[in-house]
């Protein structure tokens, strides 16, 4: 599933934002410049590594693919 939950340490909940582009599991993550990168991983649908990155904005509740690996 490509469905994204956000944790807030204040409240101690959760809730869904936006969903990635493309689903995937067993990647990695980094933030920078208060974005979040999906780097790689891998999905049912593939049979090899993902090399696409996807890159969220809180402030927009969006993802948006950006360089690939």
């Amino acid at each position: 599933l490509p469905m994204v939950e956000r944790y807030d340490f204040a409240t101690k909940s959760s809730e869904a934002v936006a969903p990635m582009e493309e689903a995937r599991f067993d990647l990695a993550v980094a933030v920078l410049d208060g974005t979040l990168y999906a780097v790689g991983g891998a999905n049912d649908d593939d049979d090899g590594a993902l090399s696409s990155v996807e890159r969220y904005d809180p402030a927009l509740d969006a993802w948006e693919a950006v360089a690939p690996l």
